[in-house]
């Protein structure tokens, strides 16, 4: 019986941590949706260049979510080296950050070089513009929720 009940417990606790990843997920994708769909209205882009551009951007993408992966196990990697006091060790996994952070960098300008012979040189500032404001307005927006739910608890 008590197995049984266990089990039936675990169930319950999975299935809300997957609904509300999921929930976390659908609402990451809708947000991904609209910022695409403001970036064609934005930009004026026509149905060719909004392919090659959307093709890239994906890349893009996914080559930064990749890098910010291995940035964040180098920070786990240099939290757990603290404790040992190893110097040599934590220089070289410092050093190793630092060369994710870079590649980060490189990727950008990488990416905005790449984009810079499919958008016209407006087109181009609208979109760096763009991506600026988005950014500080999601971080915005999460930090008012933040403190909404900190004045509520």
């Amino acid at each position: 019986m008590k197995t049984l009940t266990y089990m039936f417990t675990f169930l319950c606790f999975s299935s809300i941590l997957f609904s509300q990843v999921h929930t976390k997920m659908k609402a990451l994708q809708k947000m991904e949706e609209l910022k695409k769909l403001k970036l064609i209205e934005i930009l004026e882009m026509d149905e060719e260049t909004s392919i090659k551009f959307f093709t890239k951007r994906a890349e893009h993408l996914k080559k930064i979510e990749n890098l910010n992966k291995t940035g964040k196990l180098k920070i786990q990697e240099i939290e757990e080296l603290i404790e040992e006091k190893n110097d040599v060790t934590l220089t070289k996994a410092i050093e190793e950050y630092f060369n994710v952070q870079e590649n980060i960098s490189k990727e950008k300008q990488n990416f905005y070089s790449l984009i810079s012979g499919i958008l016209k040189p407006h087109q181009m500032a609208k979109f760096i513009v763009f991506e600026d404001r988005f950014r500080s307005e999601i971080s915005g927006l999460l930090f008012r929720e933040r403190n909404k739910r900190q004045r509520n608890n």
